[in-house]
């Protein structure tokens, strides 16, 4: 990013739990959160960020995907079934007594019989990149974050995903957090997923 080449800052850049990141915002301890809705929690989150006076722009909205290794059994189909995932491990982040309103992934995980829980990305892409595990999202593949070794198939039936960042009411962003966000929007487009 060129803009801050010349510029004196002082940036924290956190990855949490998505109810640490709307706490955050709330709380004035970020400017932006960062966050994805889906069709079953979209409502819920409405409700949420209207009651801690917080505002959700929408980014993009994508279908949801499977992420999974290129050796993966099924890696060679151009859409997946729930059912065909049945009895590979499914990968999700450890959210709070809320995950069923907060899970990027929307999937009941009472069906699940195995099932692993993760607090970080780096284990998330590490155990995709190397097992027979998935886990579900927007299919976007970011190019020298992720492992080259994991690939996104679109979910047959699956959700509508948006992604978009969550501020406070009352704050004005500044001219480094819009640059900011002129940046994200560049990488999320180049990361989509691309038609089979």
């Amino acid at each position: 990013m060129d803009y801050f080449a010349e510029r004196n800052y002082e940036l924290a850049i956190r990855e949490g739990k998505t109810t640490d990141v709307i706490d955050d915002v709330y709380a004035s301890r970020s400017i932006l959160g960062i966050l994805s809705l889906t069709d079953l929690n979209k409502h819920f989150f409405e409700r949420y960020f209207t009651s801690k006076l917080l505002t959700f722009t929408p980014l993009a909205s994508l279908e949801q995907h499977v992420f999974l290794r290129i050796e993966h059994p099924l890696a060679h189909l151009k859409s997946i079934t729930l059912e065909q995932l049945r009895g590979y491990p499914f990968l999700t982040y450890q959210q709070d007594d809320m995950l069923q309103h907060f899970a990027e992934e929307a999937l009941n995980v009472d069906n699940i019989g195995k099932l692993v829980y993760l607090k970080d990305r780096g284990a998330m892409n590490n155990l995709l990149s190397n097992t027979d595990s998935y886990n579900l999202g927007t299919g976007c593949i970011v190019n020298n974050y992720m492992n080259s070794n994991i690939i996104s198939i679109p979910l047959e039936g699956g959700n509508l995903i948006q992604v978009g960042l969550v501020k406070r009411n009352d704050v004005l962003l500044p001219e480094e957090v819009q640059v900011y966000i002129d940046f994200l929007k560049l990488n999320l487009e180049k990361s989509m997923p691309k038609e089979m």
